[in-house]
């Protein structure tokens, strides 16, 4: 049988990548995955798609790009993404993520406001939910600098340099934040 153009196109997986790339962030990540096993096959094992969606770390920074916060993971984590533009240190070489004031100010874990109802908290609060693989930034932040304060905010505190090879995860920064507020209940 003969293939029709769109057929052909969308068997082309350089043309239907492309095509999927057009598509929103959200819904690449969600709807179109069940369109059919074939487009969660295409989406799950391109590199690119895995880049644009946060998963697969991009090439490291050059001096003219600057880091993209995760714009799947800002509304969603506000509390982690207050600054509207990333910064980097000084050094080209090294883009620790320092997360921006605020997060600390919560004296128990359930204070935290976030912007989900009851049952979409339950979704993301699951081990394997997606948003816990994401990178926070693109290109991806390797190196995070963890404060500890011991006392009141004035006392001494502890430091911890902590190196991801893949990039900081917003998973294992949501548990460092976790697990640092639950201490100070």
């Amino acid at each position: 049988t003969m293939l029709t153009a769109r057929d052909r196109v969308l068997s082309t997986p350089e043309l239907f990548i492309c095509i999927l790339l057009e598509l929103p962030q959200q819904t690449l990540l969600v709807q179109a995955q069940l369109v059919s096993r074939t487009w969660r096959n295409v989406i799950t094992s391109s590199t690119q798609i895995q880049q644009t969606l946060f998963f697969t770390p991009l090439p490291p920074l050059s001096k003219t790009r600057k880091p993209q916060q995760n714009p799947l993971l800002v509304p969603r984590f506000r509390h982690w993404f207050k600054d509207k533009e990333f910064k980097l240190n000084e050094s080209p070489y090294r883009n620790d993520f320092k997360p921006t004031q605020g997060w600390h100010r919560y004296k128990d874990l359930w204070e935290l406001e976030f912007p989900w109802a009851l049952d979409a908290k339950t979704a993301y609060m699951r081990a394997e939910a997606s948003w816990r693989k994401m990178l926070i930034v693109q290109p991806a932040v390797c190196d995070l600098r963890v404060v500890s304060q011991v006392g009141d905010w004035l006392g001494p505190e502890s430091l911890a340099a902590l190196h991801f090879e893949q990039g900081l995860r917003m998973g294992v920064l949501w548990d460092i934040t976790m697990d640092e507020l639950s201490r100070r209940r």
